[in-house]
């Protein structure tokens, strides 16, 4: 323990706030520099298909960061009910498709990605299933369709914003051994079951 300062300062919501004459209560610490560490990521293998992506630091720690689908070249996650013991393992990063090529609601598009997304997730409205796509060509033209509950909405768009989406892409099951303890509920995770 420090000696106590003769003035505190405080940050909130990124404000400096004080100087403050410090509490009686209270008990003061100087903190050390520490130098930084560096992270990188490493897949840890789960089986063909899937592998567990893990940050891990020049000092040995290590934390998982999430599933990636080794063979469609994706970061995934699961997606499905949480107690299911099957469930999809879907892209981590999907644009959703809210906009249509045609007033038919027959061809859907997405816009332009800001942050880089090369997959698409499509929900069918009729069905409410979600399918997941690459991200196609650019479409050259300036005109969309909404669905707006049952009406069509045309919009006008910049060009070079909206983006066909390819055939929907095979998606993997993750299945989840469950697995009890006296404390604990663990799942071991592996890729899909073999086909007989």
């Amino acid at each position: 323990m420090a000696t106590a300062p003769t003035w505190i300062y405080e940050q909130r919501d990124g404000v400096c706030f004080g100087p403050f004459a410090p509490g009686v209560q209270a008990n003061y610490y100087s903190l050390d520099e520490v130098s930084a560490v560096r992270l990188h990521e490493r897949e840890v293998l789960a089986d063909e298909r899937f592998a567990l992506a893990v940050m891990v630091s020049d000092d040995g720690l290590s934390a998982p960061v999430g599933w990636r689908d080794r063979r469609q070249g994706f970061a995934c996650r699961p997606d499905g009910d949480p107690d299911a013991i099957e469930v999809l393992c879907v892209p981590a990063s999907a644009e959703p498709a809210t906009a249509y090529l045609d007033a038919q609601f027959t061809t859907p598009a997405v816009f332009s990605s800001e942050h880089g997304a090369t997959f698409g997730r499509f929900v069918d409205p009729d069905t409410r299933c979600a399918t997941y796509h690459s991200i196609g060509e650019v479409i050259d033209r300036a005109r969309i369709f909404l669905r707006v509950g049952e009406r069509c909405d045309a919009e006008d768009v910049p060009p070079d914003t909206i983006h066909t989406l390819e055939a929907a892409i095979e998606l993997a099951p993750i299945v989840r051994e469950p697995i009890d303890t006296a404390f604990t509920r663990w799942c071991r995770v592996q890729g899909p079951r073999p086909r007989r």
